[in-house]
């Protein structure tokens, strides 16, 4: 290292820095990747579930207040 000019340890400095940003990079785009595949899961599967599930909930909270208003009523 220590007969290397001033110029090249610059570059080699600068060739360092720019492989590290790369391997950044990649790294980076490739989760990018993997969320974006996880999201078109969520999307496509869990939502539609949810939907049924928060009607089935809503509906189940109806029945209960129903319930209630009977009970208390006796209508």
């Amino acid at each position: 290292m220590n007969n290397l000019t001033l110029g090249k340890k610059i570059a080699l400095g600068f060739g360092v820095l720019i492989s590290i940003s790369v391997a950044l990079g990649g790294m980076g785009a490739w989760q990018m990747n993997t969320a974006q595949m996880a999201s078109s899961v969520m999307a496509d599967e869990y939502l539609p579930e949810m939907a049924v599930a928060s009607k089935v909930a809503a509906s189940f909270n109806k029945i209960m207040y129903s319930m209630r208003g009977y009970s208390l009523s006796q209508n």
